[in-house]
């Protein structure tokens, strides 16, 4: 194993609060004990323990509190660990609750400042369940590999008798020609065979296990069952049963076990039933059939593969994998095929003492007829590293000799030595590096320790803040919560307050204050997380003043207005909406929004709603903005409506919705049709024209020019578009003079030419100036006033 060296101090505060914590919060069974042998500390789970037997063992040696045989254990292998200086391993049986439970323990010696040992802390993990199946798989497969075919069942019911520790196991089976009767094929009762006795059903419990489920009668057996003349005579106070199956599923008997005392596990009595019964219903079938070898091998797997621990099974000579259950599949991440194909160095980390070379070094001990127990760094096929126990066994199966491995997961076990490990420098850098202020506090309301978060918040040095009145702290009118808060540590309860502090500057705050009951230095404290949530609050206020005043808007809006859930379904709509469709209320929150569309705008529908349901609409590059959808919908009337649906992204009770403003513009594109249908007669006209047609917008830009304009002045209308006509169609020297005509216009509202025929020198495109009369107009535009300038070429001028 890794040598290091784990320094402890029990006068540090910190280092014994992280080790109080360790031993209060963890699930595994701890205990801290001096060299002398004095308990300590010990974890929850421990104390559970030796509370169900009366012991407090807080301060006694182990000779005071266990058994003497188990304490001598226990003190000589104390003893190794202290010599050595190294971690060490064991296991060890302890009886609680009058049930014999096995342990794997861990020795760690912890060292004081100058290097020497001053306590030795032990992590102990219940292999009970693991020990106890493994040994019913082993016993079931000796009963069976090792016995005559005619000695199966007695070999059965004497190693379940030896597993369970009961007095009494057997074996029966329904008789085939007395309905409502059984026949005990083979029993063990109190280090004896005996064998087909028959009895009837009725009024034993056997009548609730057979063709039924398992039956468990921990105490009071022939309380309940004065009928059952066997049980009463043999004087049994508890009774446990499983019943057998054949392979087609029909029942064929069962396999139980009576003690002259209670029974207490259970769990374990079920498994262990559960494993034996599997090989007897197999040997019953294998008699009454020439396929009984076949049932025989399938409810061994059944066996092997419901395991909770992963199996191997390996070449006794070479050491290769022969076969392997689904938990060790599942946990090593390779199939069956491939787990037989791969080299075993391929579950191995590689580094040593974790080499193929190491694991071949551990078959051969398992060769010997030794249990070969360790612990291995296994690499799953995934590239992941982690920690397993294994037990390596020999044990002979279906007549060949095999090499048995049973890995269990102990990375969590792992994990608690790290966490045993860290350092008080770790955990006080985690105390202050909290972005919350962390403080601990004494069941009498005095603060014991503070970080620099709640330094920085309250405006206190460290010094002040643990010399001063925590009420000074509160609001006057919170303090009572401050009484609560002490209640609360005394009764080891956790705590949660949102309240208003003061700073020392007088300023007031919110917080919010989380609490944990916790030891430290043997008493009761709290450590408390205090958050300052003024921010928060004032967010939380605006939030709701927000949905408020959207809740008005919503209401009184004259636009319909729908509020949509991510998922696509309507949670809300205002007035204005139900009046647009004519349905009630419950009617449009009801009803599929199909049925209020047009057929030709389901698929802008059924785009909104995907767009909706994957969040599209809330997307950075899509929120914020208004997105507007055209549709046709239909009234309950059956009137058609063209809508236009305004959608916006927003947050409505701190979830994403979308809301839809909905607006009726039915008659807005009936105007829109016809003032297109009146520019097409327009433009027709102007594009038919004999005169030059020119306008021109308020900023004298060209916005027409007709055909007879293009002939006349020798440009192209899409080269003039958006021109100024000055530039182009006015000769330089009167371009001023037009200028001020322009300006004349915006300041009066009138001018000498319009309305009015003139003649005027014209410029073309190739730079000729000729005569022309044109007349000007006003026309009112989208965007402003309009000239319209119809003009004629070539006019002689009358003389003056």
């Amino acid at each position: 194993m890794e040598s290091y060296k784990i320094v402890y101090s029990a006068a540090d505060p910190a280092c014994e609060s992280f080790i109080v914590q360790l031993l209060r919060n963890s699930n595994l069974i701890i205990a801290l004990r001096d060299p002398q042998g004095y308990f300590l500390r010990v974890s929850k789970r421990l104390e559970r323990i030796f509370a169900a037997t009366g012991i407090q063992p807080l301060g006694k040696t182990v000779f005071e509190v266990l058994p003497p045989e188990l304490a001598e254990q226990i003190h000589l292998h104390d003893q190794q660990v202290l010599a050595s200086g190294r971690h060490s391993e064991t296991e060890e049986q302890l009886i609680t609750g009058g049930i014999r439970r096995t342990y794997l323990t861990s020795r760690i010696p912890l060292f004081d400042g100058d290097g020497k040992i001053n306590a030795l802390c032990t992590i102990a993990t219940d292999i009970t369940t693991r020990k106890r199946t493994e040994d019913a798989l082993s016993n079931a497969a000796l009963a069976v590999s090792g016995a005559k075919r005619s000695e199966v069942f007695e070999q059965l019911v004497k190693y379940l008798a030896v597993t369970l520790d009961t007095e009494f196991a057997f074996i029966a089976r329904l008789h085939s020609g007395r309905p409502g009767s059984a026949r005990i094929i083979a029993a063990y009762l109190r280090g004896g065979f005996f064998y087909d006795v028959e009895y009837a059903l009725a009024g034993t419990p056997c009548e609730k296990v057979f063709g039924k489920h398992f039956e468990f009668i921990p105490r009071d057996l022939q309380r309940r069952f004065p009928a059952d003349r066997m049980m009463r005579e043999f004087d049994f106070e508890s009774y446990a049963a499983y019943p057998l199956y054949g392979s087609d599923g029909s029942p064929l008997g069962l396999i139980g076990v009576a003690h002259d005392k209670a029974l207490s596990d259970r769990q374990v009595t079920e498994s262990m039933l559960r494993i034996y019964s599997v090989r007897a219903a197999a040997e019953i079938e294998r008699q009454r059939s020439d396929r009984a070898l076949r049932v025989s091998e399938a409810n061994y797997r059944e066996i092997f593969e419901n395991s909770e621990d992963a199996i191997f099974i390996h070449d006794f000579a070479t050491g290769a994998i022969v076969d392997v259950n689904p938990k060790a599949c599942a946990n090593y991440g390779y199939s069956r095929e491939e787990m037989r194909q791969i080299d075993i160095g391929m579950l191995s980390s590689g580094e040593p003492p974790y080499t193929p070379e190491d694991a071949l070094r551990l078959i051969e001990c398992a060769r010997r007829n030794e249990t070969v127990r360790f612990e291995w760094h296994r690499r799953n096929k995934d590239g992941s590293l982690h920690w397993d126990d294994v037990v390596l066994k020999p044990a002979v199966l279906a007549g060949q000799q095999r090499i048995l491995a049973f890995s269990r997961d102990v990375s969590e076990h792992k994990q608690a030595l790290e966490a045993l490990r860290a350092s008080e420098e770790q955990y006080r850098s985690i105390f202050n590096a909290s972005v919350d202020g962390v403080t601990l506090w004494s069941a009498e309301g005095q603060l014991v320790d503070v970080n620099t978060a709640f330094i920085r918040m309250y405006g206190y040095s460290k010094e002040e803040l643990l010399a001063l009145d925590p009420r000074l702290l509160i609001h006057p009118d919170h303090r009572q919560e401050f009484d609560r808060f002490i209640e609360t540590v005394k009764a080891d309860k956790p705590f949660h307050v949102v309240t208003i502090n003061r700073r020392k500057n007088g300023t007031l705050f919110d917080v919010e204050v989380n609490g944990v009951p916790m030891e430290y230095q043997g008493q009761p404290h709290l450590l408390a997380f205090v958050r300052d949530i003024s921010e928060r609050k004032l967010r939380e206020n605006a939030l709701r003043a927000s949905e408020e005043q959207y809740r008005a808007i919503f209401k009184a809006s004259a636009d319909g207005m729908v509020l949509y859930s991510s998922q696509g379904r309507i949670v809300d709509i205002n007035p204005a909406f139900i009046n647009l469709y004519g349905y009630s209320k419950q009617e449009l929150l009801n009803m599929d929004p199909h049925q209020r569309f047009h057929p030709d705008a389901h698929p802008v529908l059924e785009r909104f709603i995907s767009r909706v349901r994957s969040g599209w609409y809330a997307e950075p590059a899509n929120a914020g903005k208004d997105h507007i959808e055209e549709t046709r919908e239909i009234t309950k009337d059956g009137r058609g409506l063209d809508m236009e649906a305004h959608l916006v992204a927003m947050d409505y009770q701190g979830t994403p919705h979308v809301l839809a403003i909905k607006r009726d513009i039915t008659e807005r594109k009936l105007r829109e049709a016809a003032i297109r249908k009146s520019e097409d007669r327009l433009r027709a006209t102007v594009e038919a024209a004999l005169d030059c047609i020119i306008s021109m917008d308020s900023q004298g830009r060209i916005i027409e020019f007709n055909p007879a304009a293009e002939r006349c002045f020798g440009h192209p209308r899409a080269q003039v578009i958006g021109k100024p006509l000055a530039e182009l169609l006015i000769p330089p020297a009167h371009r001023e003079a037009h200028q001020r005509g322009l300006q004349r216009y915006w300041e009066s509202g009138g001018g000498p030419f319009l309305g009015r025929r003139v003649e005027v020198n014209a410029l073309r495109a190739d730079g000729s100036e000729f005569p022309a009369e044109l007349a000007i107009a006003v026309a009112q535009g989208a965007d402003g006033d309009i000239f319209v300038i119809p003009a004629q070429a070539g006019l002689k001028r009358e003389a003056r």
